[in-house]
């Protein structure tokens, strides 16, 4: 089955599909770079054996979904899922911006705006 799924930097525009939750055995989702609006599904909590979640320099809004903060090695001690690199556009001193997201337990909060 699909383990990796890198989209970074192709100019993608639209939203996250659900089905992006079904391939339940990605290790690997990275979208940034693109512009990607909506908000990120939450059916990305699905995905079980998920190693890095990607999503920043996108335009999304909303909150990151709380369905991956258990995954996260650093947040709850799991074996597997190992969770161990999470980043959204979620830098709490640009939050007021419109293409920010809430993510409470998110590893990386680059400071870079597009």
């Amino acid at each position: 089955g699909l383990l990796q799924l890198d989209l970074d930097t192709n100019q993608l525009i639209g939203t996250i599909p659900t089905v992006v939750g079904v391939p339940l055995f990605l290790q690997f989702i990275q979208v940034q770079g693109n512009q990607l609006t909506g908000t990120i599904p939450t059916e990305v909590g699905n995905l079980a054996f998920i190693n890095t979640a990607e999503f920043f320099l996108n335009q999304f809004t909303g909150t990151v979904p709380e369905e991956l903060c258990p995954l996260r090695t650093d947040v709850v001690s799991v074996t597997p899922p190992f969770l161990t690199k999470l980043t959204a556009d979620c830098n709490p001193v640009l939050i007021s911006s419109p293409n920010f997201v809430n993510c409470s337990c998110c590893s990386d909060c680059p400071l870079t705006l597009t």
